[in-house]
């Protein structure tokens, strides 16, 4: 399985982006046992929505903690998947990688995701990694104003043929969850 390089764009027409760090760790969390019900996830999905944050960032917060603490003087610096709903972000939690996603109300709110990306840099995280095909310009925007360096990869550019909209699982059925990792 080979992998083009050159297809992983890392985000540089927004000047206040900062570089991105050399040697990035994709945080990591305690794998899913069992998936909530499609009911469970609109529930969940809603209450985020309704409380302002972005789904998943309780478990990114915590990754990140255990990522200091476990790694206080590596050069590694730990990066986190931004993905496009709270299904793909339970998909990652599947396999034991923390992801977050921006509630659909605030999708194209660069003030909202301005201020996740904030709240995750003052958290020393090293980087958002978006994986998706939607969206990248307003998360490029917010994390450029909130100083945090960000990586857009699209998946179809990854592999082919995928679906029309893949997902995080449509990748990890070509490769297995450490090889996604690195």
């Amino acid at each position: 399985m080979s992998l083009n390089v050159e297809t992983i764009q890392a985000s540089t027409a927004n000047l206040l982006l900062p570089p991105v760090p050399k040697e990035l760790v994709l945080l990591t969390v305690p794998p899913l046992t069992q998936k909530p019900t499609p009911a469970q996830i609109a529930e969940l999905a809603a209450a985020s929505e309704q409380n302002g944050w972005a789904y998943g960032i309780e478990e990114a917060a915590a990754a990140l903690a255990v990522f200091r603490f476990t790694k206080p003087k590596s050069d590694s610096k730990p990066a986190l998947l931004i993905l496009e709903n709270e299904e793909a972000v339970l998909d990652a939690r599947e396999m034991g990688i923390a992801a977050i996603a921006i509630p659909a109300s605030f999708k194209n709110s660069v003030p909202f995701i301005q201020k996740v990306a904030a709240e995750l840099r003052d958290d020393k995280l090293g980087c958002l990694v978006y994986l998706g095909t939607g969206q990248i310009e307003t998360i490029e925007q917010a994390c450029g104003n909130a100083g945090v360096p960000f990586i857009a990869i699209t998946p179809t550019k990854l592999f082919s043929p995928l679906p029309s909209n893949p997902t995080i699982g449509d990748l990890l059925d070509r490769m297995n969850p450490s090889q996604f990792v690195q």
